[in-house]
């Protein structure tokens, strides 16, 4: 599905300029367009993007738009046209560390976070080197 969204609704030029903030988003992110006027917005698919505000800058249009979901959304008109891509955020190895050790799970207590980083320190690093030495 495609969704195609005028981004003003009351009559300005066509913007020369179209600039994001960046190109590439995670969902939930703020997706902050800079121009000089009136451009187009076309989801695949449609819901990509929510409307959060927009504002005049001088000479600038600012609008920010919320990441809802993952898919591409192209800000066009005659004169101008840029691709942004949103996707579901990766992990990074040390996220994926920080989450077995407790730290990414919301309803767990830093306590319990800090009795596991116990834990496992002691059956992986001191228990070997009790068992090595006798």
């Amino acid at each position: 599905m495609i969704g195609v969204a005028s981004v003003t609704a009351t009559e300005l030029p066509d913007a020369t300029y179209i600039y994001p903030n960046k190109i590439y988003y995670a969902i939930g992110e703020d997706v902050i367009v800079t121009s000089n006027g009136s451009y187009d917005a076309l989801e695949t698919p449609n819901g990509v993007l929510s409307y959060v505000d927009d504002k005049w800058d001088g000479q600038k249009l600012v609008m920010t738009w919320k990441a809802e979901k993952s898919g591409t959304v192209k800000f066009y008109n005659k004169n101008t046209s840029v691709l942004i891509k949103v996707a579901i955020d990766k992990p990074t190895p040390m996220f994926s560390f920080m989450k077995i050790l407790g730290f990414g799970k919301k309803n767990k207590s830093f306590l319990f976070s800090l009795i596991n980083i116990l834990y496992f320190n002691f059956f992986l690093g001191i228990m070997p080197l009790i068992i090595l030495i006798f």
